[in-house]
């Protein structure tokens, strides 16, 4: 069996990314866990919560 989500969200581009790339705003929208990278290709990234 295979489920598909799909999420709307009414934003532009670049305020979504930063919203997924910002630490700060990251840990609004996830339950207080923040995501730290350097967002390059390859890179790791680390979650924390508060």
């Amino acid at each position: 069996m295979e489920k598909v989500f799909e999420i709307y969200i009414k934003t532009s581009p670049e305020r979504l990314w930063e919203a997924i790339t910002d630490p700060e705003l990251r840990s609004k929208y996830n339950f207080g866990v923040g995501v730290e990278s350097d967002w390059t290709s390859g890179s790791s990234y680390v979650t924390a919560g508060r």
